[in-house]
């Protein structure tokens, strides 16, 4: 009998069922994150090419002063994504203030964002729609108008994205194709 099993592995954790099958007779792919740990290919998004885009999209609006937040801070995509906008700006003669929290939820993204947002910037880069929806209740919350004030933009495409007021400009995730 053929079948797919998936499972939630966070990187550098030990999963003794995810070992187990990787040694065995089955196939194991990892889907969006490396686990060099078990020596496995992975399918995923270029995080790195995602966070350029959003930079870049932002710069072509003429904005020079950004900020980064997300969460959580210890994922591979997150920080490649951060780092994807760091060397974009850097490449502008730019630096971006990051911010990147341990909790990845609404809340915890939106308070992440009026820290930054205390500092003005023009445009805030979420790491993930949640943090980028996050900032745009933020900086409304805030009395700043988005994107008039502050522009806003996310990585991910979450069917929830759509019914966001203001729109959120987003980075879509190729999960269809992955």
């Amino acid at each position: 009998e053929a079948g797919v099993e998936i499972f939630a592995h966070p990187p550098g954790k030990k999963n003794s069922t995810v070992e187990q099958l990787s040694g065995g007779h089955f196939p194991v792919v990892a889907l969006d994150r490396d686990l060099p740990e078990l020596s496995v290919p992975s399918v995923k998004a270029d995080h790195l090419a995602g966070g350029r885009m959003m930079a870049e999209h932002l710069l072509a609006l003429g904005h020079r002063n950004m900020a980064v937040i997300g969460a959580p801070a210890h994922s591979p995509p997150v920080l490649a994504r951060v780092q994807g906008v760091v060397d974009r700006l850097a490449e502008a003669g730019l630096v971006a203030q990051v911010h990147l929290g341990a909790v990845h939820d609404f809340d915890a993204c939106k308070d992440l964002a009026q820290d930054v947002l205390a500092n003005r910037p023009t445009a805030v880069i979420g790491t993930t729609d949640i943090a980028a929806i996050g900032a745009i209740h933020a900086a409304i919350g805030m009395g700043l108008a988005v994107p008039g004030d502050v522009s806003v933009i996310g990585f991910d495409d979450l069917p929830a994205a759509r019914y966001v007021l203001p729109a959120l400009t987003t980075v879509a995730q190729p999960l269809r194709e992955i």
